[in-house]
């Protein structure tokens, strides 16, 4: 029999030898995973998805993320095995380290078969699911730098024809915000050469050490010389509650299966493929802040992305957007540089009351804005996805009459409460045991149940 001291230590060894296990090697064993330049991408099983884009593992940080489920749902192989199994952390280990033949059966008898301090596996947990994510990220520029880099590159480049027509027939944007906050992205060495140039010409100072701090630029070895990213598409710069530029999103003109339409302005991949680059650095998950031209409300809009926000403005109303419902984190932070707001309306996609996972996100934002600031009155708007999938396109059409507001303990319990039916008429439990066949069905009654419920069809 071993001893408990024998037990520990056979416990640490094994967890050792899983560091030699990749990342997309334990995910992949259970969901089928395609490359994708520096990380692979799946279908998550957790909210069983319908199209790539929401689950992603990076190998080179040894993590995986679902951007629909939000921070719980991410982490090392290991924990993957502990979600997907609904096991604790410490069996998934041992499951994992069976699998890859990291230990004999034998050991696996011996040693997992045993009843584990419950304060022991946790701690366990939070030494090695932390082990690969303390890495020291690249140096990024003071706000100040990337404030004056990004309106220096603004006031460099153009709009071009077809971005300005859309921006002004299907956005119905006025041409004072087109010029503020929109340009054409330069995607040739010619254009991006002019802009350094001109970027140093102005800010002397600026030189390539310090612009390689910049998210989007880098050193490229191979050319010798300072250069920035980017795609053919439509530049638009995000604001902080200060007014300030905090970073470039990009729409993309084209897209491929499994791409994201919307990209960030964005260097990290140089700083992990240092033998070609120098420097290089992301710019985070910025909140972006919409003010009208005439503010005469007390009343901020939260929504998803920088269009929605356009519309919610005309009104007067102050607006930030988050580049997806699961990219809330620190948006209390973003709330509270902004005065004299009495009412909170939350605009999402029509789409999240059939995409539960969504709803859930919107909620613990809710609770934590709540919690953060208790005399701030939170509503949900809803409305029928007929009408419009975002509140942009409900909007223009026409149809803003079609919006209802919910008090948030009501919203809570309509949405949930069709949710758990939705479960119990499929006979499950819980999304993970929904058939990948199944699952835009699913969505589309839940989604017909919920509008139904809240009186919205």
């Amino acid at each position: 029999m071993a001893t408990n001291k024998e037990r520990y230590e056979f416990i640490e060894a094994m967890f050792d030898k899983l560091d030699s296990i990749s990342v997309e090697r334990i995910v992949g064993h259970y969901i089928k995973l395609i490359p994708k330049g520096r990380h692979w991408m799946g279908l998550c099983p957790f909210h069983r998805d319908t199209k790539l884009g929401s689950f992603i593992v990076t190998p080179d940080r040894g993590i995986w993320k679902c951007f629909s489920c939000g921070d719980d749902y991410a982490g090392n192989g290991v924990k993957f095995v502990s979600l997907y199994k609904h096991i604790t952390y410490l069996d998934a280990a041992f499951d994992t380290a069976l699998e890859f033949g990291l230990i004999s059966y034998d050991e696996y008898r011996k040693y997992s078969k045993k009843k584990y301090d419950a304060d022991y596996v946790r701690k366990l947990e939070k030494r090695y699911s932390e082990k690969k994510k303390n890495i020291q990220m690249p140096k990024k520029a003071n706000p100040v730098i990337i404030h004056n880099v990004y309106q220096c590159m603004k006031d460099c480049c153009t709009l071009n024809p077809e971005h300005r027509k859309a921006l002004i027939t299907e956005r119905k944007l006025s041409t004072e915000r087109i010029e503020k906050d929109y340009f054409s992205c330069p995607t040739n060495w010619r254009q991006k050469d002019a802009i350094i140039n001109k970027i140093k010409e102005k800010y002397p100072v600026y030189h390539d050490d310090i612009l390689k701090t910049v998210p989007g630029f880098f050193y490229d070895k191979k050319h010798q010389k300072l250069t920035f990213t980017g795609y053919k598409g439509l530049c638009i710069l995000i604001r902080n509650a200060e007014g300030h530029i905090e970073a470039i999103q990009i729409r993309k003109d084209t897209i491929k299966e499994g791409d994201s339409r919307y990209v960030w302005f964005s260097s990290t991949f140089a700083y992990y493929n240092a033998n070609d680059y120098d420097g290089g650095c992301g710019c985070g998950s910025p909140k972006d802040v919409c003010y009208p031209q005439h503010q005469g409300k007390h009343t901020l809009c939260i929504t998803e992305g920088r269009f929605k926000s356009e519309r919610l403005t005309e009104s007067g109303n102050i607006s930030v957007s988050v580049q997806g419902v699961a990219s809330w984190q620190g948006i209390e932070e973003t709330i509270g540089k902004i005065r004299d707001i009495h009412n909170v309306f939350l605009f999402f996609d029509s789409d999240i009351l059939g995409k539960h996972v969504l709803f859930v996100q919107s909620e613990k934002m809710a609770e934590k804005i709540k919690e953060r600031y208790p005399a701030l009155h939170l509503r949900y708007a809803f409305w029928s996805k007929k009408y419009g999938k975002g509140i942009d396109d409900c909007i223009i059409a026409g149809n803003i009459e079609k919006v209802k507001l919910y008090e948030l303990p009501d919203a809570i319990n309509i949405c949930n409460g069709a949710f758990e039916d939705a479960l119990k008429k499929y006979g499950i439990t819980c999304l993970q045991e929904l058939k990948q066949e199944k699952v835009k069905e699913f969505e589309c009654y839940l989604q017909s149940l919920t509008e139904s419920r809240l009186g919205l069809s």
